[in-house]
């Protein structure tokens, strides 16, 4: 038999001989164990929490911290808008740096 004989053409296409037809392929490989795959997902959620709780534990006392800093109530808010939004970028900084460094 020859190496072209070992295919036959079926209107599905091309089925190998020596290959059975109930063999499923291999499920896909992972590094992380389920409990590392669960931890990273509880991390990032975590992380997407972090910000909204920040904002609603400081919103309520901005008159109180503007009186006791001696600013004013902007100020207060420009430092927390500046607080939330450099949290954005602090997550890909290490994906920056593996890029950099390798």
């Amino acid at each position: 038999m020859s190496t072209l004989d070992e295919t036959k053409q079926h209107d599905a296409g091309p089925i190998h001989v020596n290959q059975p037809h109930d063999e499923q392929p291999a499920p896909p490989y992972s590094v992380f164990s389920n409990f590392q795959k669960w931890l990273v997902v509880f991390i990032v959620a975590l992380t997407t929490l972090l910000p909204p709780l920040t904002a609603s534990i400081f919103y309520p006392v901005i008159t109180l911290l503007a009186d006791q800093l001696g600013v004013s109530i902007t100020e207060i808010n420009l430092t927390i808008t500046i607080y939330l939004v450099s949290r954005i970028p602090a997550s890909h900084m290490s994906d920056l740096s593996s890029l950099l460094l390798n």
